[in-house]
């Protein structure tokens, strides 16, 4: 009984010791076949991220800062300066008094067209009762026609001269109404040339007012520029190392200067502070066009094409870059994560097994 017993336990062990024979063996040979075979052609390389080498091209032109109205304001009449409410540097709000004239002159020609009118209006009066009299007495037969002609010329003139004195009036109540001169918009007095006492004449420049609370940048692009400033969302006005602000294209002059071969771009400014900013500023519109760029020394040229080696899966793979020049950036489309290859890329050929060190 003890020797059955015995041989069924060296049975067993012998089964236990096969199995795990078998397992070593399999596992021996999984690993041979999971094992990356390495191409004895293979070359090595380094490569880079394509985030490391991009960069976005920056572009600037000069600009500077110009104000929506810089104005003369005129006398429209003529007449002597009785009363001046502006001086040089003031702070002016818009419909503020700036000159006063002496308008007693057009105040009585004023009058005299109201005593005119009045005195047309009698004659009118007169005239139409004389043409509704002639005009029974014509139906009767009692006067001849040409008394009852007379009578409706003389009452269309009545009337016609009761228009033209009161266009005078019209006139009148104008220059009266320009006898005192008024700032158009709000802003700052930067020069004045009328005295107090002065007679001026129509066309003498008073005051010179100068809009400081909406102020543009003005720059002149190449239609190059302007192609990459128009597809820019991050356009930005610098005048100094402390000054910087947002602006964004209003409007672009249809006009392209025959001498320069540059448009003229009016910018608005992003929350700007009139008392930092100030009118006639210079400085420089800088932009970037929001293409990556990659630097001409990373590009290698196959089959007079220009493009980049980029590893994957262990292959060297050629990508070409349209529109690429010699010695010049250009621009990439290819994945941030696609890794360039740096070294050995001039020895390195399309399809070329490769790795990485």
């Amino acid at each position: 009984m003890i020797k059955k017993h015995i041989t069924i336990i060296i049975g067993v062990l012998g089964l236990v010791l096969s199995f795990l024979v078998w397992a070593d063996e399999t596992t021996q040979t999984d690993k041979t076949k999971t094992a990356p075979s390495i191409d004895a052609n293979a070359i090595r390389i380094t490569t880079k991220a394509l985030s490391e080498l991009v960069f976005a091209t920056e572009y600037s032109a000069p600009a500077r800062v110009v104000s929506l109205n810089d104005s003369s304001i005129s006398a429209e009449i003529q007449g002597r300066a009785v009363r001046i409410e502006a001086e040089v540097g003031d702070i002016i709000r818009r419909g503020k008094l700036l000159v006063e004239l002496d308008c007693r002159n057009y105040k009585n020609t004023r009058k005299q067209a109201v005593a005119a009118l009045n005195l047309s209006r009698s004659q009118l009066n007169f005239a139409q009762k004389q043409y509704n009299r002639n005009q029974r007495l014509l139906q009767r037969g009692v006067i001849p026609r040409e008394n009852f002609d007379r009578s409706e010329s003389d009452l269309l003139t009545s009337r016609a001269d009761i228009s033209l004195k009161e266009v005078a009036i019209e006139s009148a109540d104008l220059a009266i109404s320009k006898c005192k001169i008024y700032a158009p918009f709000a802003g700052q007095v930067t020069n004045k040339m009328v005295q107090q006492g002065q007679l001026v004449n129509p066309g003498s420049e008073l005051i010179q007012l100068l809009q400081t609370d909406k102020l543009e940048i003005e720059a002149e692009l190449s239609p190059f520029e302007l192609q990459k400033a128009q597809s820019s969302d991050d356009l930005k006005f610098i005048a100094n190392d402390s000054l910087e602000f947002g602006v964004s294209i209003r409007t672009v002059l249809k006009q392209l200067s025959t001498t320069s071969n540059t448009q003229r771009v009016r910018l608005q400014a992003k929350d700007v502070d009139s008392d930092t900013v100030i009118t006639g500023l210079n400085g420089r519109l800088v932009w970037k066009d929001g293409s990556r760029k990659m630097p001409p020394e990373y590009m290698v040229r196959r089959e007079d094409k220009l493009g980049v080696m980029v590893a994957e899966a262990g292959k060297a793979t050629f990508y070409e870059l349209r529109g690429a020049r010699e010695g010049q950036p250009a621009s990439v489309n290819l994945r941030s994560n696609s890794q360039i290859i740096i070294v050995n890329r001039y020895s390195v050929e399309d399809g070329q097994s490769v790795v990485i060190e």
